[in-house]
């Protein structure tokens, strides 16, 4: 699993180079604050993914993979969120999909975080505050994998 805890860098998306291998992904984004959805688009779309689709919760993120509504080929969730955590849709989705990769983006940074992260599936673990530069990083990683 790739882990990505590194402080804040400056989000400066206009010198974040593209990621190669993205712009057929379609990826999708899970958190329940607008913001955090808003921004990881944008800078999503920056990096050079095709589509990406957002859920505003787990809930409604758990209803869009369970319908393949629409097909996507990367995750990236919040942990914390209400109703359904990032832990307990990748844990679903782990029952249906063991490969899906699955970025779980999170404040929380400590050893046993990430080792249950881990443990659950996670193809990845980016901790707040995080730059674009970082998320690209992870993202080729994760895609290296594929």
């Amino acid at each position: 699993m790739h882990v990505a805890t590194h402080q804040y860098e400056a989000m400066d998306t206009a010198r974040t180079p593209g990621v190669s291998g993205l712009a057929g992904l379609t990826a999708l984004v899970v958190d329940d604050s607008k913001l955090s959805r808003d921004v990881l688009t944008t800078v999503l779309s920056t990096l050079g993914v095709g589509h990406v689709h957002v859920a505003s919760d787990g809930l409604e993120g758990l209803h869009m993979l369970s319908n393949s509504t629409p097909s996507v080929d990367i995750i990236l969730c919040d942990w914390d969120m209400p109703e359904v955590s990032g832990l307990e849709l990748l844990t679903d989705l782990r029952h249906r999909d063991k490969h899906l990769p699955f970025i779980m983006i999170t404040g929380k940074s400590d050893a046993l975080s990430v080792a249950t992260a881990s443990a659950a599936g996670a193809s990845a673990f980016l901790a707040k505050p995080y730059s674009p530069r970082r998320l690209a990083r992870v993202l080729a990683e994760v895609v290296a994998d594929l």
